[in-house]
């Protein structure tokens, strides 16, 4: 425990990396009863790994996202119909993310895939799908034809100088390879994480913008043992352009959490739920064209099931500089992660560090530091460290070469065991 603090005490004195968050957890059955709470473990996803519309960077990189094996983001992003191809090798030192009899091995994954493209004056649209097969030499049990599915959909329509409306669908379903995602022993259970988007702005005069949306998060299980999760997120906001450099908004989202209880016990029916109301104020000051910082602070009152206010705030950083691009933040929020039946609030430290090393290689240097606190109750707070590192050299326009090692160390309060795991991945993707 005293790792973790440590860990978490230097980190916060840095001003170097940033976030997207994968965190896991690990818990024993017994806890269920005891605390009165769902405790998946494993690698449970969270908000922060899932790419949001408004979190663009300063300049288009090649290298966007270094999350696990994922490379959707490198596709070329060009008018039509384009397949791909992603072939890797992986090593994992602990492919069952367990804190003991670490099981290691070097797979092969493939994943075909394809974009398509289609962008006019007024609208853009995009639909992307990929799927991974998996290959264990030594842990044959482990191999899979399809591991994972990932879909993405969006469009974007200008209906006139003043109204703009967007709308954003991805679906991601993998089969959890890891022991620990399953309470009851099950060594292998299919995931499935649903975001939809609908955003609408609307110019009220030069200076002035009124913007809404919907947000909808699933995060379902096939093991009936452990809750899904439904997320909705109504969201209206004044936008206002006080200066050359300063954009402010005021914001209010109502936010509503149903905890599914798939179980057949007695009870099950009635499902948890929670109800939250978030008032922000943030804003939006250039320095320059290439300096910029993000400051949101506000408030969040829980009205159900059980009544509590916490603050909650934004902050980030952002600098470009030639070739490359900086970001630092803290984030502070009330919401849930799948797979939790309860209310959690978070604290998260990122940074991010994007750069054209030479021609065509490109670098990316990440960390995230979060903590998760149950807001009520038995005083569940998980802790997670994980560093990224990732090279990319473009080859081509159509071949990319790919370098990533990643670095996950966990540690929940209730169980008081850490558990860490190195990945590395040496890739090709292959674009027609």
């Amino acid at each position: 425990m005293n790792k973790i603090t440590n860990i978490w005490k230097t980190t916060c004195s840095l001003i170097f990396f940033t976030i997207l968050c994968p965190i896991s957890v690990y818990a024993a059955d017994s806890l269920r009863s005891v605390y009165d709470i769902e405790i998946p473990t494993g690698e449970v996803r969270t908000r922060f790994n899932i790419i949001e519309p408004e979190r663009t960077p300063l300049i288009d990189f090649p290298l966007k996202e270094i999350n696990e094996r994922n490379f959707s983001s490198v596709r070329i992003r060009e008018d039509g119909f384009i397949p791909r191809l992603l072939i890797v090798e992986e090593y994992n030192d602990n492919i069952l993310f367990e804190a003991e009899n670490k099981l290691s091995d070097i797979f092969t994954v493939i994943s075909p895939g394809f974009n398509y493209l289609k962008r006019t004056n007024r609208s853009q649209l995009e639909l992307d799908y990929s799927f991974e097969s998996t290959l264990y030499p030594d842990q044959s049990e482990f191999t899979q034809a399809f591991e994972s599915h990932n879909l993405l959909f969006s469009s974007s329509h200008r209906v006139d100088n003043n109204n703009l409306i967007s709308f954003t669908n991805s679906f991601y379903s993998f089969l959890d390879r890891t022991n620990q995602i399953i309470p009851s022993g099950s060594k292998r259970s299919r995931i499935y994480e649903n975001y939809l988007d609908v955003f609408i702005s609307h110019k009220l005069s030069d200076t002035l913008k009124l913007l809404s949306g919907y947000n909808l998060t699933l995060n379902t299980f096939d093991d009936r043992s452990i809750s899904n999760t439904i997320r909705h997120d109504g969201k209206l906001s004044v936008s206002a352009q006080l200066s050359k450099r300063d954009v402010t908004d005021l914001q209010y989202v109502f936010r509503y959490v149903k905890f599914d209880d798939q179980s057949d016990t007695i009870g099950s029916q009635n499902s948890p739920s929670g109800i939250i109301h978030l008032l922000s104020l943030k804003n939006t000051h250039d320095f320059s064209e290439t300096l910029s910082l993000v400051t949101k602070m506000g408030v969040a009152q829980v009205t159900h099931p059980f009544s509590k206010f916490e603050f909650i705030a934004n902050l980030l950083l952002s600098l470009s500089i030639k070739d490359t691009t900086f970001e630092i933040g803290y984030d502070r929020d009330v919401s849930s992660i799948g797979g939790f039946d309860t209310l959690l609030q978070s604290d998260t430290l990122f940074g991010s560090l994007n750069t054209a090393l030479m021609n065509k290689v490109y670098g990316k240097a990440s960390i995230n530091l979060s903590r998760f606190q149950q807001l009520s109750g038995a005083g569940l707070e998980v802790r997670m460290l994980e560093p990224n590192l990732a090279l990319e050299y473009k080859f081509s326009k159509n071949i990319q070469f790919r370098l990533s090692y990643r670095y996950l160390l966990q540690h929940i309060n209730l169980s008081d065991i850490s558990i860490n795991s190195n990945k590395l991945n040496f890739g090709i993707v292959l674009n027609y």
